[in-house]
């Protein structure tokens, strides 16, 4: 299909994968049990729904081997990852060696006095860290799968009360709201990969599930239940709170004892906005400091580029680059937020059953239980626009293969529900009582031809398996030492606060520089690796070899080279951002840490580790070319200061020399720009000899 016609209307057509020809095959039979059901298939509701919560647990289970190869495989979804390891053993934050540079990094936030935190709320780390209790934290996603499944069914069975339904079609609707959550591959996917969506979907049902029916016979237990998923919610994805606390306070102020089933709610979320607060004062020292906001305030730009509005310099340039050039180069204004939602709701079309051609199903339920007066069915329908709006304020759209619409994907309990309805009443309409196997039959179909091919696009994306695979390393014999990785997926994956060199493996960030061998040094010399992979080539094969770092990063002795880059996440910056940027041959590595103006100032803070206390020559290596304006760096807490301008051409060099006493155990640098950027490629000290 020509790439044009791909990108206005998806990827169509046969099978790419076996599990697309499986699904394509059982479609068929789906089908005729759907015509004439076995008395084998007519089973309680109990049975009935537990067999397919272990179908979706099954599936997703599947999903981990089949597509994700193994383990995560976005950048997001690693990070959840570490911090699942970590809150298993360590808390929310984690001490790591010296020097620091070889572990900061992307999605990290590192304070030399509080330790290193990953920058997500703690609700699904804390669920993950389960798993790493128990030594399978794959498996908690399949689990996931199977709650939601039930959630689900239990949500139908409420919205079933409030329908001019017999008693029989209330069943029905359940059993095929469960089908639909256990064959929905959006969902197969957010209950594999380590995303936090699958839990608050799990969440979001069962709040909405309780909430109804304290509404409908006013008990307190399942107020409180309510209140717990709701805060759960807070905790783990900001974002979608508001919506799920909106709806469900709605339906509990028409309970028949409003006060205390409010008051029950309210105590409900107190717990996991507690732990909410107890993690962000961890991480960055403030309650009330979000560590995502921390995060991108000192690693990207330009200033209060991540956040919640509208506006100019809205949208982050280093990590979301390609889409804040295509589609946000005016700010974020009402137009950009309109096409964003639009865009998250055309995604959202296919993640529901599949395929665009049958979310009009889930519209003929909503409207089926608008007609009926039916007020859990509007606090479905309500929910999901409030979903939409919540997250219409936030620049970036979040859709990726396999993941979809993932910001609505929290709605899936509620979408399926609306769905079972919708079949139903068309099965009515067509003069069968046949709806789930019906349903079943189309999202078979509709996942061999249109979306198993946005799940081949993520199996196959960025070398198509995991950045780090521990049998891969065991069979190079890298069982214990130090092993570096040059991607933020490996060492995410890789990297565990408890492992120390002589019993385990110790993962870092390869910087190719002073850093690699003072770590070396600082651990003892142990056996070093370095784990090779090429995320940019399909079908890439991963090679675990020794890796002997450089002495002094430099081959002299007593000299120490720190790539400016390695500084990144920098400690501070005002006026401007610093961001890594791949620059001209000369700069090591190719990279320099560049400095751009918003204001006419810019500043940014970073600092290198010094190897012993004493008297250090300071030699700076810039590069320069005509975007540059005059620059300055200084070493706090010394008289030494460099400063160069601009240059006809890209030019790397050192500076001259400059001696100061650094009494460790690191030094900051300051940086600054005015009217225009600085591009520091290196920091390199030599020791005074006496």
């Amino acid at each position: 299909m020509p790439p044009e016609v791909v990108r206005v209307i998806g990827p169509w057509g046969p099978p790419e994968d076996a599990a697309g020809w499986v699904a394509l095959a059982l479609a068929p039979v789906a089908g005729l049990l759907a015509a004439r059901p076995p008395a084998a298939l007519r089973v309680s509701h109990r049975l009935f729904v537990g067999v397919s919560a272990f179908a979706a647990a099954a599936l997703s289970l599947a999903y981990v081997a089949v597509y994700l190869r193994g383990g995560p495989r976005i950048v997001d979804a690693t990070t959840y990852y570490l911090q699942g390891r970590a809150l298993a053993t360590s808390g929310f934050t984690f001490p790591v060696p010296e020097p620091a540079a070889s572990f900061r990094g992307r999605f990290l936030l590192w304070d030399e006095a509080r330790g290193m935190s990953g920058i997500f709320p703690p609700g699904w780390p804390i669920v993950l860290s389960l798993g790493f209790r128990l030594g399978a934290p794959m498996v908690v996603g399949p689990t996931l799968a199977a709650l939601l499944v039930v959630a689900t069914a239990a949500l139908a069975r409420e919205v079933a009360l409030t329908l001019d339904l017999p008693e029989v079609d209330r069943e029905r609707l359940a059993r095929v709201a469960a089908v639909a959550s256990t064959l929905c591959a959006a969902a197969r996917y957010h209950t594999a990969d380590t995303m936090s969506h699958g839990l608050v979907a799990v969440l979001a049902a069962t709040a909405l599930a309780f909430a109804l029916r304290v509404r409908r016979g006013g008990a307190d237990g399942p107020a409180l239940a309510a209140g717990a998923a709701v805060g759960w919610v807070l905790a783990t994805r900001l974002a979608s709170f508001a919506p799920l606390a909106i709806v469900c306070i709605l339906q509990l102020a028409r309970a028949e004892r409003r006060g205390r089933a409010l008051a029950l709610f309210a105590a409900g979320i107190v717990p996991g906005a507690a732990i909410l607060l107890v993690a962000q004062r961890a991480a960055t020292g403030s309650a009330l400091s979000s560590t995502q906001g921390l995060y991108y305030a000192l690693s990207d730009g330009p200033p209060g580029c991540f956040r919640y509005g509208f506006g100019k310099g809205v949208g982050c340039v280093f990590e979301h680059g390609d889409f804040v050039a295509a589609r946000l180069a005016g700010g974020y204004g009402p137009l950009e937020a309109l096409l964003t939602s639009a865009s998250r709701l055309r995604r959202h079309t296919t993640d529901l059953l599949g395929v665009e051609l049958l979310f009009p199903v889930a519209v003929v339920g909503l409207a089926r239980g608008l007609r009926a007066r039916s007020h859990a069915a509007r606090a479905l329908g309500g929910y999901f626009a409030l979903q939409v709006l919540a997250y219409a304020p936030f620049y970036f759209d979040g859709n990726y293969p396999g993941g979809g619409a993932r910001f609505l994907a929290d709605t899936f309990g509620a979408g399926h529900v609306l769905a079972a309805a919708g079949a139903l009443h068309l099965a009515k309409r067509w003069g069968t009582h046949r709806a789930a196997g019906g349903l079943a039959a189309a999202m078979l179909v509709a996942f061999a031809v249109r979306s198993s091919h946005e799940h081949v696009l993520l199996r196959d994306r960025e070398g198509g398996r995991p950045m780090f695979e521990p049998d891969v390393a065991a069979k190079a014999g890298a069982t214990r030492g130090l092993l570096f990785f040059a991607t933020d997926h490996g060492f995410s994956l890789a990297h565990d606060p408890r492992a120390r060199p002589e019993q385990g493996l110790v993962a870092a960030r390869l910087r190719e520089d002073a850093n690699d061998w003072l770590l070396y040094e600082r651990l003892g010399r142990p056996p070093t690796y370095r784990y090779s992979f090429d995320p940019a080539r399909r079908g890439a094969v991963p090679e675990v070899a020794p890796y002997q770092p450089l002495p002094y990063g430099t081959g002299a002795e007593g000299r120490y080279r720190f790539e400016a880059e390695s500084s990144w996440p920098p400690l501070a910056q005002a006026g401007g951002y610093a961001i890594p940027r791949f620059t001209h041959a000369c700069a090591g590595n190719y990279r320099v840490l560049a400095l751009s103006n918003v204001d006419y100032e810019a500043r940014v803070t970073i600092d290198v580790l010094v190897p012993e206390p004493g008297r250090w020559k300071v030699r700076p290596r810039i590069v320069a070319d005509d975007a540059s304006g005059r620059s300055e760096l200084t070493v706090v807490g010394t008289k030494a200061r460099f400063v160069w301008g601009a240059a006809a051409g890209p030019t790397c060099r050192e500076l001259p020399q400059q001696v100061v006493e650094l009494p460790g155990p690191r030094a900051r640098l300051e940086l600054v720009a005015r009217g225009g950027e600085a591009l520091l490629d290196a920091i390199v000290l030599e020791r005074e000899r006496d």
